[in-house]
């Protein structure tokens, strides 16, 4: 399974930068970020793989972020930036714009932006029915299983959801990506997943650095703090492992 980190701020930014990491993930409900990011050298002196998120969840979710939002802004927004993307990375993928707790809508969006020649990852969340499950993974080379951070630390309630979408995706060799969970133990269980993503890895600097400001006063030790986010990014390479296996024997939860 393949390790994508997110960039949540500017020093994630500073920080991936001085990493050996080649993977990572922006969102579109961020602009600054993004526009960091592209500032910044990476993608240009070295390969990096990309994953952009439409950011459905974090819209939905955060006040101080404009809900006003919707998928056809995140359309045009494809169709301005995605020729210069995909100049400067080896490889990007889009998520779709969900409507968070409608499948229905969050396919109609998918359908709507492909046929708009902006390809993206459908997204199958927890709790969907094998039918939905289908769907999406029927639907789409590459998808996105979302809905589980609020239940990372639960094991027996995220494995029989991930047995099922192993089990359903199986005939269709879906590459699948996990948001927002890079648990060891999904590693282990899972070698048909194909990728994942994570914010914990700078959580350090997004609730030291961003967060108290006042307290980082000396430029010595705020790049010292970025220069070992930037090793903790490279440890994170450590995790990956090859790509999807699918003729393995897994205790699948039907």
């Amino acid at each position: 399974m393949r390790t994508y980190l997110v960039l949540a701020g500017g020093h994630d930014v500073r920080a991936f930068s001085q990493s050996l990491h080649h993977r990572v993930l922006v969102s579109f409900a961020f602009p600054k970020t993004y526009r960091k990011l592209m500032r910044s050298r990476i993608g240009i002196e070295y390969p990096v793989s990309l994953i952009v998120d439409s950011g459905a969840f974090s819209i939905f979710n955060n006040k101080r972020i404009n809900h006003k939002i919707g998928v056809d802004d995140y359309l045009a927004w494809m169709r301005e930036v995605r020729p210069e993307l995909e100049a400067r990375f080896v490889d990007v993928r889009f998520i779709n714009f969900d409507v968070i707790g409608d499948h229905e809508a969050s396919h109609r969006n998918f359908r709507m932006l492909c046929d708009a020649g902006q390809p993206v990852a459908p997204v199958v969340h927890y709790g969907s029915t094998d039918e939905q499950i289908e769907e999406v993974m029927s639907a789409a080379p590459f998808v996105a299983i979302g809905g589980l951070v609020p239940l990372s630390g639960r094991k027996s309630l995220i494995r029989p959801f991930l047995d099922r979408c192993v089990r359903i995706a199986r005939p269709y060799r879906t590459e699948m990506h996990l948001l927002g969970v890079m648990r060891p133990w999904v590693f282990e269980e899972y070698p048909q997943l194909f990728s994942c993503d994570s914010s914990t890895w700078s959580r350090p600097l997004r609730f030291g650095l961003d967060r108290y400001p006042d307290l980082c006063t000396d430029l010595e030790d705020r790049e010292r703090a970025i220069a070992i986010a930037g090793m903790l990014a490279t440890r994170v390479l450590l995790l990956d492992t090859p790509d999807p296996v699918w003729d393995v024997d897994v205790d699948l939860v039907s």
